[in-house]
């Protein structure tokens, strides 16, 4: 059996709800669970509380902590990385309890994620089962990489604090602990193995998206402009300024958008405001109507440890313009086009490749809308399970 905790609704529940589909599930360990959310007889009724849930795990075997255990260290002192520490460190210790006393043993396997997996991998390792980890991120590296580009652009962002040696103490005890190491894309193996991972026990497996809709392939409407999105964290590290500059350079014919929260400066974001429509932050539903309405995706991030937006723009028919920094989603003149890092005039020329042959712009759309196929539950279950 699998036994399974995180914070947060990673993957959109992907994994665990798979396994509890296949009766592998052994347990199943989160911070906030809210059947209740979307009740119309709710208290407190919230969208956003709403996504905590996955309505096929309804008779799974789950178990979370209170949602005012997790409100109190979201309010509670200190830099972020302490509170990460902190939270990880009470989640952990929660779920190892909790895996403890369903009876945990040598045939099982434990997975978690980083920062909230060291109890768990510890008590893997006394019980003799499978002890995996997830490092989400490409570690001290993702860090440095958003540190170097603050310093090289201070009127865009401020300088972000770096992690602090307790956090990167818990990191590194849980890379320690763990069979294997588990990162989502060839980017983060690298920067794992520069920070002293061992190469025979750090593997790539990708992150599994649930099944969406039937495939088909977006068309051009040449009655409007072609529609250019953004989707994620507004900062340096995500080369949101380079996607603004591709906006400022692009010309006639082109509409930039841009959704999500954002760490810039306001005198940076109002300055954007001239040449991209920002449209904040929108929940998982709205985020999916600007997909349905755009024409492609940029994804021009610096360093990234998967970017499942990709995916999730690919399920909508959108082809992806993407650095060659994250997840290995995009197939360069397949399903999208690989662009350099920091560069915006590649990004523009891409955009008018797309632009200019609407029955080559449908192949790219149908074949990306192909792709999420190669992420499905059960083939990241399967890979998994080559461990």
């Amino acid at each position: 059996m699998w036994y399974v905790s995180q914070i947060g609704r990673r993957e959109h529940y992907a994994l665990p709800a798979h396994l509890h589909r296949m009766g592998q599930l052994g347990l199943f360990a989160t911070d906030i669970w809210a059947p209740w959310a979307a009740s119309s007889r709710s208290l407190i009724r919230s969208e956003k509380l709403a996504q905590r849930f996955e309505a096929t795990m309804g008779e799974a075997p789950v178990v979370h902590r209170s949602l005012i255990a997790n409100l109190f260290e979201r309010l509670s002192g200190g830099d972020i990385y302490r509170r990460w520490t902190r939270e990880g460190a009470h989640f952990g210790n929660f779920a190892a309890r909790k895996f403890s006393q369903a009876d945990l043993g040598p045939e099982d396997s434990v997975i978690g994620y980083t920062a909230a997996n060291l109890e768990q991998l510890t008590l893997a390792r006394k019980r003799g089962a499978k002890a995996l980890h997830i490092q989400v991120d490409p570690g001290i590296s993702w860090y440095e990489t958003r540190r170097q580009e603050q310093l090289a652009h201070p009127r865009a962002e401020d300088l972000s604090p770096m992690p602090g040696a307790e956090f990167l103490e818990r990191m590194g005890q849980e890379w320690g602990q763990a069979d294997k190491v588990i990162v989502h894309s060839e980017h983060s193996r690298a920067a794992l193995l520069a920070q002293g991972v061992d190469a025979g026990r750090c593997v790539v497996v990708p992150p599994a998206l649930k099944p969406t809709s039937a495939q088909t392939a977006r068309r051009l409407d040449s009655s409007r402009p072609f529609r250019v999105l953004f989707v994620g964290n507004h900062c340096l590290a995500k080369g949101y300024h380079v996607f603004v500059d591709a906006a400022r350079q692009a010309g006639d014919g082109f509409e930039f958008l841009s959704v999500g929260s954002h760490t810039m400066k306001p005198s940076y974001m109002e300055e954007a405001t001239k040449h991209v429509t920002i449209l904040g932050s929108k929940s998982q539903t709205g985020v999916r109507e600007q997909m349905e309405r755009a024409d492609v995706l940029v994804f021009p991030t610096l360093s990234d440890g998967f970017g499942l937006v990709q995916l999730e723009a690919m399920a909508t028919g959108l082809p992806v313009i993407a650095t060659p920094c994250c997840g290995e989603v995009v197939k360069n003149h397949v399903n999208g086009l690989i662009v350099p890092p920091h560069d915006s005039q590649a990004i523009v020329s891409a955009l008018h490749e797309l632009n200019a042959n609407a029955e080559r712009y449908e192949q790219l759309s149908l074949a990306a809308s192909l792709r999420p196929l190669d992420y499905s539950p059960a083939f990241h279950f399967e890979a998994l399970l080559g461990l």
